[in-house]
């Protein structure tokens, strides 16, 4: 049904009441998981997705979800050199900003391409903001071991995502292969909270608070400094613990796709940087509908 001119002008598209921000380089194989578990949300949401120059059949996929399957999507197509891999948060900072001050969305959320969020996720995440203070909803999830990604679709997530936990060995497997042993599906179970940025985000009055991400091109930054500003300005990290509520991290170190560049060049790169709100970085500024360029962001 559209809208009458008085409601456009005034009224917030109530598609546009969630969003979710997402940046994306040659894993349409992984967004396409993803995006199918959008659909199942219940609620209305937007999409929006910065694709970073991907070669693969990325924008197939968004034009399938779109039309086919009826998901609102943004989809904005960036240009850079060949092969090169960046951080997304220059471009997760326009998508903030074009939801806070275009689409004018009550709830932002940011993730990835490869995370599967549960379909009960965008209700509890949205329902838990709504009881809390200065606070961010942070979700926690499955981290999948190559093997295991590579018999993801041996296991029917039509259901919702717990049913990963079918996988023959899925704990076995977890806890051999994962080194980090807080990242296990052990241990993510027992989890009540969850630091690390898979999925997660604020209301718009809290990102104004917050701020933008911290940008840097280089892997492992920009999680870190999000959990210690956290931590400095005292706000509260809520994880919702129901299974339908949690994600799973599809594992992208698989071949056929471009592997992150893993290095510990963020904790030179954090050093002295102070923790502080950040809301330059999502001011209406910072999108640039017709003349896009995020090298203009860094």
């Amino acid at each position: 049904m559209q809208n009458n001119e008085n409601q456009s002008r005034f009224e917030p598209d109530p598609a546009n009441r969630i969003a979710v921000v997402m940046g994306t380089y040659n894993r349409g194989e992984l967004l396409d998981r993803s995006l199918c578990h959008y659909v199942e949300q219940g609620v209305p949401h937007t999409l929006i997705i910065f694709d970073d120059g991907s070669t693969d059949d990325t924008k197939g996929i968004v034009d399938y979800y779109t039309v086919d399957r009826s998901l609102n999507i943004r989809y904005i197509k960036l240009e850079k050199a060949p092969g090169k891999w960046r951080d997304s948060a220059c471009y997760l900072n326009a998508g903030i900003a074009y939801a806070l001050h275009v689409l004018k969305s009550q709830y932002i959320f940011i993730t990835h391409p490869e995370i599967i969020p549960g379909r009960n996720l965008l209700k509890m995440a949205c329902r838990k903001l709504d009881t809390l203070g200065y606070a961010r909803i942070n979700a926690k999830g499955y981290y999948l071991t190559p093997g295991q990604q590579e018999r993801i679709d041996e296991v029917d997530l039509s259901d919702g995502i717990a049913n990963i936990r079918t996988m023959p060995n899925f704990y076995e497997d977890s806890e051999a292969a994962n080194g980090n042993k807080d990242y296990t599906a052990n241990a993510v179970d027992r989890a009540l909270t969850w630091g690390s940025w898979i999925w997660g985000g604020f209301t718009a009055y809290n990102w104004r608070r917050f701020g933008g991400v911290f940008e840097s091109e280089t892997w492992g930054a920009v999680d870190v400094e999000f959990i210690e500003r956290c931590r400095r300005l005292n706000v509260q990290t809520v994880t919702p613990l129901d299974v339908e509520a949690m994600v799973i991290h599809q594992n992208h170190d698989l071949p056929g796709i471009p592997p992150t560049p893993r290095n510990e060049d963020w904790m030179e790169v954090l050093r002295g940087i102070e923790l502080r709100a950040r809301p330059e970085l999502i001011s209406k500024e910072r999108w640039e509908p017709l003349n896009y360029n995020p090298q203009n962001l860094l």
